[in-house]
C-alpha cells in the first residue's frame, strides 16, 4: 500500500478526494482524512503525509493486535491448565479461605501493569496507574503531544531512560527545512485536535495524549527564539515547507548555535498551497487565516526543539514526569475464548 501511495504522481493539483483515490485509499479511509472537523490539522501536512501515516498506523496496529490476540490465547491456555492442575491436587481438608481483599487488589494492579508493559511499550517498573493528571510541579512548564501508541516502540528502557524518536517531525515542518524537529504545544486543546484526528483515521489504534513537565530552568538554559505571526513568520515557513534553505537573515533560527527551541504559531495551510505561492507574493497571499486556532478562536502555539543536543536533554528532563492519557480504540475487536 505504501508503494501505491509513493507511486501516485501528479496529485498536487487534484482535489483532495481525487488525490487520495489516486493513492489507492479506500473510501472510508479517505473520508476520515477529509473529515471537515479537522481541516486545520489536515492543513498542517500534505495529503500524501496523512495517507502514509494513516496506512502505517493502521497496518502496524493490526499487526500488534494479531500479536496480542495470540499472546492472550497462550495466557488463557496456561491459566486453564494451571486451574485444572490445582483442582486435581487440592484436598478438601487443605482448602484455603479466600484471600484478603488487599491481596486481591494488589494482584489485580500487578496484572494491569504487566499488561501495560507488554501491550503498550511501557515498563511496568516505571509506571503507576492514576485517575487524573498529576499536579503541576513548581517552576515547570507543561507540554502536550498526541500520538498513536503503536508509534512509541520501546521508548522507555529497562532503567527508565526515555527515547522520543517516535515523535520526530521530518524536514518540511513549519520551522525545520532540512533536519528533524520535535514539536510540542502549550495548549491541551491544540493537542486534543490532533488526538481527535488520529482517532477517526485510525479507529483500531490506541491513541495517546502525552503530557510532560519540564523545568523552567531547563528552558532558560536554551537559546530560545520566537517566531509569531508576522512577515518573517510567513517567509520562514514558506522556505521550510518548500525544503529550501532560508536566507542568511534566518540563520538565528536554523544554524547550530542559533536556536535550540523555536516558539511560534502553527500554520494550518496545506504545504501544496504554501509552496505554490511565488516568493514575491508571500506577504499578500498569506495572512492571519493561515494561523491555526483553537475552538475559542485563540491562535495556538508550538514549541519546536530543533537541535539534537537540546532534544537529548529534553528526553532526560522529562524522565519520571510523563503522564500518558490512554484513549481506547474507537472500534474494538471482540474475541471469544473457549472455556
Amino acid at each position: 500500500m505504501q508503494s501505491r501511495i509513493e507511486a501516485a504522481n501528479r496529485t498536487d493539483n487534484l482535489p483532495l478526494d481525487q488525490a487520495l483515490y489516486q493513492m489507492g485509499l479506500t473510501l472510508a479511509t479517505s473520508n476520515a482524512i477529509l473529515d471537515p472537523r479537522y481541516a486545520q490539522v489536515r492543513g498542517t501536512e500534505t495529503p500524501r503525509f496523512w495517507a502514509r501515516e494513516t496506512v502505517r498506523v493502521n497496518w502496524n496496529t493490526l499487526v500488534l493486535l494479531n500479536s496480542q490476540l495470540k499472546a492472550a490465547a497462550r495466557r488463557s491456555q496456561t491459566t486453564k491448565k494451571a486451574k485444572i492442575s490445582s483442582k486435581k491436587s487440592l484436598e478438601p481438608e487443605n482448602a484455603q479461605s479466600e484471600e484478603p481483599a488487599t491481596s486481591s487488589h494488589t494482584a489485580t494492579v500487578s496484572t494491569i501493569l504487566e499488561s501495560i508493559s507488554s501491550d503498550r511499550n511501557l515498563r511496568a517498573a516505571h509506571v503507576s496507574l492514576v485517575s487524573s493528571a498529576p499536579a503541576l510541579l513548581p517552576d515547570h512548564y507543561v507540554l502536550y503531544k498526541a500520538t498513536a501508541a503503536v508509534e512509541m516502540e520501546d521508548w522507555i528502557s529497562e532503567d527508565g531512560d526515555v527515547s522520543i524518536e517516535g515523535l520526530a517531525t521530518f524536514p518540511g515542518g513549519d520551522f525545520n527545512p532540512n533536519s528533524l524537529a520535535y514539536y510540542w504545544t502549550l495548549e491541551r486543546a491544540t493537542a486534543q485536535q490532533y488526538h481527535g484526528y488520529a482517532s477517526i483515521r485510525c479507529p483500531y489504534a490506541e491513541i495517546w495524549l502525552l503530557e510532560v513537565q519540564i523545568p523552567n530552568a531547563f528552558i532558560s538554559s536554551l537559546t530560545v527564539r520566537e517566531l509569531w505571526f508576522s512577515r518573517d513568520w510567513k517567509e520562514f515557513i514558506w522556505y521550510c515547507r518548500k525544503l529550501y534553505q532560508p536566507p542568511s537573515k534566518y540563520d538565528q533560527f536554523r544554524k547550530p548555535g542559533g536556536a535550540d527551541l523555536i516558539q511560534g504559531h502553527i500554520c494550518k495551510s496545506h504545504s501544496h498551497t504554501i509552496t505554490k505561492i511565488k516568493k514575491d507574493d508571500i506577504q499578500d497571499r498569506m495572512d492571519a487565516n493561515n494561523v491555526m486556532v483553537n475552538p475559542d478562536g485563540q491562535k495556538v502555539s508550538q514549541w519546536a526543539f530543533v537541535q539534537p543536543e537540546s532534544t537529548l536533554r529534553l528526553a532526560r528532563e522529562i524522565r519520571g514526569k510523563i503522564h500518558v492519557e490512554i484513549s481506547p480504540p474507537a472500534i474494538s475487536i471482540a474475541t471469544t475464548v473457549n472455556k
